[in-house]
Protein backbone atom coordinates (compact mmCIF):
# COMPACT_ATOMS: atom_id res chain seq x y z
CA UNK A 1 0.00 0.00 0.00
CA UNK A 2 2.82 2.41 0.94
CA UNK A 3 4.60 1.65 -2.38
CA UNK A 4 0.98 2.78 -4.02
CA UNK A 5 0.87 5.87 -2.09
CA UNK A 6 4.27 7.42 -3.69
CA UNK A 7 3.82 7.42 -7.36
CA UNK A 8 0.22 8.35 -6.75
CA UNK A 9 1.78 11.45 -4.22
CA UNK A 10 4.41 11.88 -7.72
CA UNK A 11 1.30 12.00 -10.01
CA UNK A 12 -0.78 14.41 -7.71
CA UNK A 13 2.32 16.59 -7.15
CA UNK A 14 3.35 16.64 -11.02
CA UNK A 15 -0.94 17.64 -11.88
CA UNK A 16 -0.68 20.51 -9.64
CA UNK A 17 2.71 21.86 -10.51
CA UNK A 18 1.50 21.48 -14.50
CA UNK A 19 -1.77 23.31 -13.84
CA UNK A 20 0.01 26.04 -11.94
CA UNK A 21 2.59 26.41 -14.47
CA UNK A 22 -0.37 26.53 -17.56
CA UNK A 23 -1.37 29.36 -15.66
CA UNK A 24 1.60 31.18 -15.29
CA UNK A 25 2.39 30.43 -18.93
CA UNK A 26 -1.33 31.74 -19.74
CA UNK A 27 -0.52 34.75 -17.73
CA UNK A 28 3.06 35.70 -19.38
CA UNK A 29 1.08 35.39 -22.91
CA UNK A 30 -1.45 37.88 -21.65
CA UNK A 31 1.30 39.84 -20.64
CA UNK A 32 2.98 39.72 -23.53
CA UNK A 33 0.08 40.79 -25.83
CA UNK A 34 -0.45 43.47 -23.53
CA UNK A 35 3.12 44.67 -24.17
CA UNK A 36 3.07 44.54 -27.93
CA UNK A 37 -0.47 46.89 -27.56
CA UNK A 38 1.32 49.07 -25.70
CA UNK A 39 4.10 50.92 -27.13
CA UNK A 40 1.63 51.34 -30.22
CA UNK A 41 -1.14 53.11 -27.95
CA UNK A 42 1.87 55.15 -26.44
CA UNK A 43 3.10 56.30 -30.20
CA UNK A 44 -0.28 57.34 -31.27
CA UNK A 45 -1.10 58.80 -28.10
CA UNK A 46 1.72 61.26 -28.70
CA UNK A 47 0.71 62.18 -32.17
CA UNK A 48 -2.63 62.45 -30.66
CA UNK A 49 -1.55 65.13 -28.09
CA UNK A 50 0.92 66.90 -30.82
CA UNK A 51 -2.21 67.16 -33.32
CA UNK A 52 -4.45 67.67 -30.38
CA UNK A 53 -3.05 71.14 -30.84
CA UNK A 54 -3.66 71.93 -34.53
CA UNK A 55 -7.29 70.04 -34.40
CA UNK A 56 -6.16 68.37 -37.31
CA UNK A 57 -7.12 64.88 -36.55
CA UNK A 58 -7.43 63.77 -40.49
CA UNK A 59 -3.82 63.15 -39.88
CA UNK A 60 -4.32 60.04 -37.60
CA UNK A 61 -7.04 58.54 -39.79
CA UNK A 62 -4.68 55.57 -41.13
CA UNK A 63 -3.06 55.09 -38.18
CA UNK A 64 -6.42 55.44 -35.88
CA UNK A 65 -7.69 52.80 -38.28
CA UNK A 66 -4.26 50.38 -38.11
CA UNK A 67 -4.33 50.54 -34.41
CA UNK A 68 -7.87 49.30 -34.13
CA UNK A 69 -7.01 46.38 -36.61
CA UNK A 70 -4.28 45.73 -34.56
CA UNK A 71 -6.08 45.63 -31.33
CA UNK A 72 -8.32 43.18 -32.62
CA UNK A 73 -6.04 40.95 -34.11
CA UNK A 74 -4.14 40.69 -30.53
CA UNK A 75 -7.85 40.47 -29.00
CA UNK A 76 -8.61 37.17 -31.09
CA UNK A 77 -5.04 35.98 -30.16
CA UNK A 78 -6.23 36.33 -26.31
CA UNK A 79 -9.51 35.01 -26.82
CA UNK A 80 -7.61 32.08 -28.41
CA UNK A 81 -5.53 30.89 -25.62
CA UNK A 82 -7.09 28.31 -23.69
CA UNK A 83 -8.44 30.26 -20.17
CA UNK A 84 -7.44 28.13 -17.17
CA UNK A 85 -10.01 28.68 -14.48
CA UNK A 86 -10.03 31.89 -13.27
CA UNK A 87 -8.62 33.71 -16.14
CA UNK A 88 -11.63 34.78 -16.98
CA UNK A 89 -11.45 37.70 -15.17
CA UNK A 90 -7.89 38.93 -15.80
CA UNK A 91 -8.80 38.57 -19.42
CA UNK A 92 -11.53 40.13 -19.94
CA UNK A 93 -9.63 43.22 -17.80
CA UNK A 94 -7.32 43.70 -20.16
CA UNK A 95 -10.01 43.24 -23.34
CA UNK A 96 -11.64 46.21 -21.43
CA UNK A 97 -8.35 48.06 -21.66
CA UNK A 98 -8.04 47.25 -25.81
CA UNK A 99 -11.76 48.44 -26.22
CA UNK A 100 -10.62 51.75 -24.36
CA UNK A 101 -7.66 51.95 -26.59
CA UNK A 102 -9.91 51.31 -29.65
CA UNK A 103 -12.74 54.02 -28.89
CA UNK A 104 -10.09 56.16 -28.37
CA UNK A 105 -8.73 55.78 -32.11
CA UNK A 106 -12.11 55.81 -33.36
CA UNK A 107 -13.49 58.48 -31.77
CA UNK A 108 -10.10 60.44 -33.84
CA UNK A 109 -11.28 58.94 -36.98
CA UNK A 110 -14.28 61.01 -36.33
CA UNK A 111 -12.59 64.06 -35.35
CA UNK A 112 -10.78 63.77 -38.80
CA UNK A 113 -14.26 63.71 -41.21
CA UNK A 114 -14.88 66.50 -42.25
CA UNK A 115 -18.42 66.01 -41.95
CA UNK A 116 -18.79 65.75 -37.97
CA UNK A 117 -20.41 68.51 -36.53
CA UNK A 118 -18.56 71.05 -33.85
CA UNK A 119 -20.94 69.79 -31.55
CA UNK A 120 -19.68 66.12 -31.63
CA UNK A 121 -16.19 66.99 -31.77
CA UNK A 122 -16.93 68.94 -28.73
CA UNK A 123 -17.92 66.00 -27.18
CA UNK A 124 -15.08 63.87 -27.76
CA UNK A 125 -12.87 66.76 -26.98
CA UNK A 126 -14.17 66.61 -23.67
CA UNK A 127 -14.58 62.52 -23.29
CA UNK A 128 -10.66 62.84 -23.90
CA UNK A 129 -10.00 64.82 -21.13
CA UNK A 130 -11.37 62.55 -18.49
CA UNK A 131 -10.12 59.63 -20.61
CA UNK A 132 -7.02 59.90 -18.45
CA UNK A 133 -9.23 58.69 -15.34
CA UNK A 134 -10.89 56.05 -17.11
CA UNK A 135 -7.54 54.89 -17.90
CA UNK A 136 -6.43 54.62 -14.75
CA UNK A 137 -9.50 52.65 -13.12
CA UNK A 138 -8.93 50.07 -16.02
CA UNK A 139 -5.05 50.09 -15.41
CA UNK A 140 -5.98 49.03 -11.75
CA UNK A 141 -8.32 46.70 -12.31
CA UNK A 142 -6.70 44.52 -14.47
CA UNK A 143 -3.73 44.61 -12.11
CA UNK A 144 -6.32 43.81 -9.28
CA UNK A 145 -7.58 40.62 -11.61
CA UNK A 146 -4.22 39.48 -12.55
CA UNK A 147 -2.66 39.57 -8.89
CA UNK A 148 -6.24 37.56 -7.94
CA UNK A 149 -5.87 35.16 -10.64
CA UNK A 150 -2.02 34.63 -9.24
CA UNK A 151 -2.48 34.32 -5.77
CA UNK A 152 -5.51 31.22 -6.70
CA UNK A 153 -3.20 29.77 -8.77
CA UNK A 154 0.11 29.89 -6.49
CA UNK A 155 2.39 32.26 -8.39
CA UNK A 156 3.38 36.28 -7.52
CA UNK A 157 3.74 38.83 -10.24
CA UNK A 158 6.11 41.56 -10.30
CA UNK A 159 5.38 45.19 -11.05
Amino acid sequence: MKNLFIPLFLLLSLFFISCSNGALQYNNKLVDIQKQVEPRFTAFGNKMEAIGDSSNFKDLEKEASSLIVFIDEKTNQMMELKTPKGGEEFRNSLIDQFKFVKNIAKKCIILGNDTTSVETKMAIGLQFMNSEKEATELEDKTFKAQKSFAEKNGFKIQQ
